[in-house]
């Protein structure tokens, strides 16, 4: 250890004089947008942490007027923000002609409205929260005659703080979880075995943790303490992977139930024509009839009919679809013509085309699907010129929450719409435990970015959490099967024409004990007025 400590000694002034020639604010927006990069699936880009998580908290010990502190910070999340979520802008290039103006609100007025909110979060716990607890935290290890512990307390804080605003982020108003920082580990399923016992965010805290260490060889002069941190680090780390290996080498049970996986890759620019809505429907029902063995379940993707589901005709057509004691799963705007209110829906159908379940979506898009303040807005604008991104004037209307679905036939499942599957802890019922997860998408809006592949990683890790395994059926991909320890059994190509099918795996006999910590975060949400939790 004594030979690490003197290599970190050595290029620690290499290290630090390096970036002083950098402007700061143009540093601490190289540094987010480094850090932005992680949430990418590219093989090892985590090793990037160590390098922008030290530096971040190299700069954060440099006593600075409170105004520059905040604009760096800002910098700082708007380069996070900025590259981790530049893909949500391709869904206004659909209707450029009517959306265009939008464009660069998007690409930047999202980052800067979030990163406006992390800046004001870091100077009120930097201010308050970073230093009376990182004193109490260096008093508790001075009982035990750690003298030099300032740096590790700090670094815990710090680890602390992100994963506090992670977590607010997730609940405040609407809530936006997209960008948590354990999220990275999704494609290495070895690590992220760990968010069954405590959720994503005991990742991103543990990552920051370890990500960290660097940092207490670059702004002071390693300890005795220094070096019992990096030793309880590079052991947590072992407990990680050895925890982790276990779970991994349970084999993956199934049911006997067989689903089909339909990804018709439906464009979305002409999917409101009648004609386009005619020639949509003829390819799922050639597409559901595809296979060499009889499905249990069919399923569609989010809003595959482009028409509502209120004729008895249409209700048969679509039954036939299936064989005898089979089931249809799809998505479809439902509607309510006497209160004027639409949801965006999901339908079960049997055999004899009867709808046997609906569950409409909860958790809606803010300006994709409904337009917030819109009251107040129509009093400045016109009426026909304020609409959402998606077809139509009127908004979508929320559903009651999170439910777990029961139809004969078909194993219970907890269905959940679009962005609904990257909540944690918010996409069953913490009443009546599901035997899977059904997640409909239509990623098409997003092209071929990375937004679709983060959509997918991330139902990985619902996987873990719920010990359920993930059925996942986009328009255009990435559809799949996930087992609860979120091992990919199916995955197709992004932006293709698939057609899959696939033994359904089982669930968990028990839930992970990280329902235990969701049970407890909704009990203290039970006090937030401003919580996006529907239960």
């Amino acid at each position: 250890m004594s030979s690490w400590i003197r290599l970190g000694l050595s290029s620690r002034e290499a290290y630090l004089n390096f970036f002083r020639r950098f402007p700061p604010l143009v540093e601490f927006l190289c540094l987010g947008t480094l850090t932005g990069l992680i949430l990418f699936p590219l093989p090892g880009i985590q090793v990037v942490l160590l390098f922008t998580v030290s530096r971040l908290l190299c700069l954060l010990d440099v006593p600075v007027h409170w105004t520059h502190f905040l604009t760096r910070v800002w910098a700082f999340g708007f380069g996070f923000f900025c590259i981790s979520l530049y893909w949500i802008c391709q869904a206004l290039f659909i209707e450029f002609n009517v959306f265009w103006w939008m464009i660069p609100l998007c690409f930047m007025g999202l980052p800067a409205f979030l990163a406006l909110f992390m800046a004001f979060i870091s100077f009120w716990f930097l201010g308050w929260a970073y230093t009376v607890p990182s004193k109490i935290l260096q008093f508790l290890f001075l009982q035990f005659g750690y003298v030099h512990s300032k740096s590790v307390s700090r670094l815990i804080m710090a680890a602390f703080w992100w994963v506090s605003g992670e977590y607010f982020l997730t609940y405040f108003l609407t809530g936006l979880p997209w960008s948590l920082i354990g999220y990275t580990w999704s494609p290495v399923l070895i690590v992220a075995q760990t968010a069954s016992i405590g959720s994503v965010y005991t990742l991103s805290f543990l990552t920051l943790c370890l990500a960290g260490i660097p940092y207490l060889y670059c702004s002071v002069v390693p300890s005795r303490f220094t070096s019992l941190y990096v030793k309880t680090g590079v052991a947590v780390g072992i407990g990680v992977l050895l925890f982790g290996g276990v779970r991994l080498s349970n084999p993956t049970e199934y049911t006997n139930k067989v689903v089909r996986l339909v990804q018709p890759s439906i464009s979305q620019s002409p999917f409101w024509e009648l004609e386009e809505q005619r020639l949509n429907l003829n390819l799922l029902l050639r597409l559901s009839q595809v296979g060499s063995r009889l499905a249990d379940i069919v399923i569609w993707p989010e809003t595959a009919l482009g028409f509502y589901l209120e004729g008895d005709a249409l209700k048969e057509r679509l039954g036939r679809a299936v064989p005898e004691g089979s089931h249809l799963i799809f998505g479809v705007v439902k509607r309510d013509k006497e209160n004027k209110k639409i949801w965006n829906s999901l339908y079960v159908l049997n055999h004899q085309g009867q709808i046997e379940a609906t569950y409409d979506k909860h958790h809606l898009v803010p300006f994709g699907e409904y337009v917030p303040f819109r009251r107040g807005l129509e009093v400045f604008f016109p009426k026909n010129t304020i609409r959402k991104v998606t077809s139509g004037m009127l908004d979508f209307s929320e559903g009651a929450g999170p439910q777990t679905l029961h139809v004969s036939g078909i194993p219970s499942f907890a269905p959940a719409i679009c962005y609904e599957a990257i909540f944690p802890g918010q996409v069953t019922s913490p009443h009546d435990r599901p035997e899977w997860l059904l997640h409909l998408t239509n990623d098409i809006w997003f092209g071929t970015s990375f937004g679709p592949y983060q959509h997918f990683q991330i139902a990985r890790m619902r996987a873990i959490e719920e010990g359920i395994p993930v059925v996942r059926v986009a328009n255009s991909g990435i559809s799949g099967v996930i087992d609860p320890y979120g091992r990919i059994i199916k995955e197709t190509t992004l932006g293709t024409l698939a057609v899959e099918d696939v033994r359904l795996p089982k669930a968990l006999p028990t839930p992970p004990l990280c329902r235990l910590f969701f049970s407890i975060m909704a009990w203290f949400d039970r006090f937030d007025p401003f919580s996006s939790r529907k239960y």
